[in-house]
């Protein structure tokens, strides 16, 4: 129930457990071995740790199925990214000999993401989650199956995060924008905390490490696509005048938004800029000359679904962020 901390986490040693406990040498020693022998502890190296075999096999939902079972968790059932994702977890799963369940919650209700977290804790061996944990405070912490945040950076101690380090891209992208004789930059985001948008501090780092002037006024966040429009063509047709104009979109579906927008009031703002997206989504249509940070859907859900699986069978040492590769790649 969490009294002895996090599943994964280290547990006592034998004479902290006998020094706490009041018990005897003899006693502590064979408590250790029923613990060891059900698959609630185990010994690495010269420490034990709790593990997550038996936590949840107790309950009425999982004694009902011998399935090897992980969860997954999507915010949102039409986002292109989620979908593509969805496919590649569930492939590198199916080569482990598991199966996937999914649990597609509405993004913008957060009460609904525990809700999924719950029921995939109830029923799988472990859960994959693609929601930002920032948005719900410590809660996905009280959590005792192991946890894999894709595209999130990992808690330590208590789940992994595998994602693309979104500070070294940010300085690739602004790198890019220079070598393109952009004159003004721009990034554009959707609303988030400054702590959990690391590809906008990696951005700002170079560009400044450059001796570029930026502000607040080269960044837009937005909440709706509405607040997007206004914003965007503000801004833009405020820098254009000032010379060639170098945008960086935290992900290819804002880009997208972007490309519509300007389609939409007959603008030729991006022939006098340069774009850089992330993801490399293919979504785009003979949309004119762009970039974007691209990297291996594959080898993302492989690495998460490894880690996750590690984890079930009883490997906890260094729960962390770990980073795929990614490189810029142009399209026409």
């Amino acid at each position: 129930n969490g009294e002895y901390g996090v599943s994964g986490g280290k547990f006592p040693s034998i004479r902290e457990f006998k020094s706490k406990e009041n018990v005897s040498s003899s006693t502590a020693i064979k408590i250790y071995g029923v613990l060891k022998e059900n698959g609630l502890i185990s010994l690495k190296g010269k420490n034990y740790y709790l593990t997550y075999a038996l936590i949840r096999r107790g309950t009425e939902l999982y004694k009902n199925t011998d399935k090897r079972l992980i969860g997954m968790l999507y915010p949102d059932i039409d986002n292109k990214f989620y979908i593509l994702m969805s496919k590649a977890v569930k492939a590198a799963a199916k080569e482990k000999d598991y199966e996937v369940i999914s649990y597609y919650c509405d993004s913008s209700d957060p009460a609904d993401a525990i809700v999924g977290m719950n029921v995939l804790s109830e029923v799988t061996r472990g859960v994959l989650f693609m929601c930002s944990h920032k948005d719900y405070g410590d809660y996905f912490r009280r959590y005792r199956i192991p946890l894999v945040a894709i595209g999130a950076s990992g808690e330590d101690g208590y789940f992994d995060g595998v994602q693309v380090d979104g500070f070294g891209a940010g300085r690739i992208v602004a790198q890019k924008l220079m070598s393109e004789k952009c004159d003004k930059f721009l990034m554009v985001s959707p609303e988030m905390n400054d702590e959990e948008n690391t590809r906008k501090s990696g951005f700002k780092y170079e560009l400044e490490r450059m001796n570029e002037q930026i502000g607040d006024e080269n960044f837009i966040s937005f909440s709706t696509d509405a607040e997007l429009k206004v914003k965007f063509l503000k801004k833009a047709d405020e820098f254009i005048k000032e010379g060639r104009l170098g945008v960086f979109c935290y992900h290819d579906l804002v880009l997208k938004s972007i490309l519509d927008i300007c389609q939409a009031h007959g603008r030729n703002i991006l022939e006098k800029s340069y774009v850089i997206g992330f993801d490399n989504l293919p979504i785009f249509d003979n949309a004119g000359v762009y970039s974007s940070v691209a990297y291996s859907f594959k080898d993302m859900a492989k690495k998460s679904v490894g880690l996750l699986i590690s984890r079930i069978n009883g490997d906890y040492d260094n729960l962390t962020t770990h980073f795929i590769p990614f490189h810029l790649t142009n399209k026409i």
